[in-house]
């Protein structure tokens, strides 16, 4: 889940979108511990150069 709330979100969401079109593989970095499941919320987005 991308919050929008946080600060730099829509770019992140743009970033996913940009990753998702150029069939890009992705590194996602989620808040806290670790990823929870469904509705995880997503920190950061990498998009990798494979």
């Amino acid at each position: 889940m991308i919050n929008l709330g946080f600060g730099g979100a829509k770019e992140i969401y743009a970033a996913a979108l940009s990753a998702m079109v150029a069939g890009k593989s992705v590194q996602l970095e989620v808040v806290g511990t670790g990823c929870g499941g469904w509705g995880t919320t997503l920190q950061s987005i990498y998009i990798l150069n494979q």
